[in-house]
């Protein structure tokens, strides 16, 4: 199970990256906005919510299930029993 303290750090983190991501695409594309067209500059900037957000949501994926791929769940019978570990599952 998870406790309370991972899932924090893992939102956390997944914060932080969305910010880091969000801020130093900005950025980079304030630095190149006089060797891009206007449309380009728009529309490149309309993009960078997405990825920002995408980048946290697949970071997410990762610290939350971290464990899960790691060390596998249990694999469980029809009645529930279970029968061992599997990483390709987790």
């Amino acid at each position: 199970q998870l406790s309370n303290a991972k899932i924090a750090k893992a939102y956390s983190m997944a914060v932080a990256a969305s910010c880091s991501v969000s801020y130093g695409l900005n950025k980079l594309l304030q630095a190149s906005q006089t060797k891009i067209s206007p449309s380009s500059y728009y529309l490149l900037s309309k993009t960078i919510p997405f990825t920002a957000v995408a980048s946290a949501g697949a970071l997410n994926v990762i610290l939350m299930r971290y464990n899960e791929m790691k060390y596998g769940i249990d694999v469980m019978d029809e009645n529930g029993n279970v029968i061992g570990k599997s990483k390709i599952a987790g």
